[in-house]
C-alpha cells in the first residue's frame, strides 16, 4: 500500500507547490500592475437629493463604456472650481507609498489562501491514505441503493438510481408515457412505427399508459407491449416518458393455483387463486400490470378492484364486449378460489384484491407459470 499512496502524496504536494507559486507570482504581478495603470478608487457619489444613498450604475456591456478619468468631487469647493493639481500628477492617482501598502496587503492575502489550499490538500492525503490503510483495500465501493420510496407506490424516481451498474435485486423499470399517445418502432434503427399505442378512457378518465422497460439503449428503451399477440415488445424514444423503478413484482402458480407478492427479494403475501379452466387456460409467461379499474359493483362478478394485465386470451378474441384481455380481479364466488374456474382471469378473494389495489402500482411485472 505505501507503493501506491506516497507517489500519489508526492504528486499533490508537488502540484499544490505549483499553484502556491503562480497565486504569489499572480496577486504581485496583478497588484503592481493595477498600481501603475488604475487610479485610486473612487467613493461612492450619492444620489442627487439623498447624500447618504450611493448611486448604482448599470452598464450595458455591449454600448457602456467607464470613464476614463472619473470626476473627483469634493464637497468643499464649489461646482465652478476646481482643486489645483501639480503638474505631471493625473487627479486621484496613488501616491507610491499607498501603492507599496496596496501590493503587501494583496501579496498577504494570496499567501494566506494558497496557505488555506496546501493545509485542505494535505488533510485530505492523509485522511484518505488512514482510510485506505484502515480498509485494506483501494478497490471503490459497491454502489448503495438509497433513494427513497414514495409512499403507497413502491416505486420512485429513477434519475436517482441512473449511475447504478444495475438495478436492486427484484426490481423493474417502468415508463409512463407523457403524451395519450407513443410511437413504437421494431428497431431503433427504423424511421417507420410498426404500432402506434393510445391512453385508454375509463368512466370519462384517462388512464395512464406505463410500459414495462426490458432494455436500454441511449436515447431508445426496449418494452413489452399491451397488445396481442402475447409477449410483443418494440422500442420507444425515452425522451417521451418518465421512468420509474417498481420495487414489487407478482408470481403466479397456476398449478398449486398460488399468488405471491414480493417486495424486492422479500414476499409481503401469499395467496390463493382461482384460474383459468382447461378449455380456456390462463398464458404462461412474464406480463405486466396495464391498468386498474373499480367496478361499479363491489359485489359483482370482478369484486371491488380488478387489474388488467398485458396478457390476451388464446381461445376468446372477444369477451364481455372486451378484447379478450385477461385479469386479476376479485370474484362474487369464493368457493371457486383454489380451483380451475375462470374464463382465463385470475381470481382472489375480494380482501386480497383490495389490499394488493392499495399497494402495487400500475407496471408491476406478473409472471405466470404452471
Amino acid at each position: 500500500m505505501t507503493r501506491r499512496v506516497f507517489p500519489s502524496t508526492r504528486r499533490t504536494l508537488w502540484g499544490a507547490a505549483v499553484l502556491l507559486a503562480s497565486a504569489i507570482d499572480g496577486a504581485l504581478g496583478g497588484a503592481l500592475w493595477r498600481a501603475r495603470r488604475r487610479p485610486a478608487e473612487y467613493p461612492p457619489v450619492p444620489i442627487a437629493g439623498n447624500p447618504e444613498t450611493p448611486a448604482v450604475l448599470l452598464l450595458d456591456a455591449r454600448t457602456a463604456r467607464r470613464p476614463s478619468t472619473p470626476a473627483v468631487v469634493n464637497p468643499d469647493i464649489p461646482a465652478s472650481r476646481t482643486p489645483d493639481t501639480p503638474t505631471g500628477v493625473r487627479p486621484g492617482a496613488p501616491a507610491r507609498g499607498a501603492a507599496t501598502s496596496l501590493i503587501r496587503s494583496r501579496a498577504r492575502r494570496a499567501l494566506w489562501g494558497a496557505g488555506v489550499l496546501l493545509a485542505s490538500a494535505v488533510v485530505g492525503l492523509v485522511l484518505s491514505a488512514t482510510l485506505g490503510a484502515a480498509t485494506g483495500s483501494h478497490e471503490p465501493s459497491s454502489p448503495t441503493f438509497a433513494a427513497p420510496v414514495a409512499k403507497h407506490a413502491g416505486r420512485f424516481d429513477l434519475r436517482a438510481v441512473l449511475s447504478l451498474a444495475t438495478l436492486p435485486r427484484g426490481a423493474s423499470i417502468t415508463a409512463q408515457v407523457r403524451a395519450h399517445r407513443v410511437r413504437v418502432y421494431a428497431q431503433p434503427s427504423e424511421h417507420t412505427p410498426s404500432h402506434e399505442l393510445r391512453t385508454l378512457y375509463a368512466g370519462g378518465r384517462a388512464l395512464p399508459l406505463i410500459l414495462l422497460v426490458e432494455r436500454r439503449r441511449p436515447g431508445w428503451l426496449k418494452v413489452q407491449l399491451p397488445v396481442r399477440p402475447n409477449l410483443s415488445t418494440g422500442w420507444i424514444h425515452s425522451a417521451h416518458v418518465s421512468l420509474r423503478i417498481d420495487l414489487y413484482r407478482v408470481s403466479v402458480a397456476l398449478a398449486a393455483h398460488q399468488l405471491t407478492v414480493w417486495r424486492g427479494t422479500r414476499v409481503i403475501d401469499h395467496q390463493p387463486i382461482g384460474v383459468g379452466v382447461s378449455l380456456s387456460p390462463t398464458p404462461s409467461g412474464r406480463y405486466y400490470i396495464t391498468d386498474l379499474i373499480r367496478p361499479p359493483d363491489p359485489t359483482g362478478l370482478y369484486g371491488p378492484y380488478a387489474f388488467g394485465l398485458s396478457a390476451y386470451s388464446a381461445v376468446y378474441t372477444t369477451f364481455a364486449g372486451g378484447d379478450g384481455q385477461v385479469g386479476l380481479h376479485g370474484t362474487d364466488d369464493p368457493a371457486g378460489i383454489g380451483h380451475d374456474v375462470s374464463h382465463g382471469c385470475i381470481r382472489l378473494n375480494n380482501q386480497s384484491i383490495t389490499r394488493l389495489a392499495h399497494l402495487l402500482p400500475i407496471g408491476t411485472p406478473v409472471l405466470i407459470r404452471h
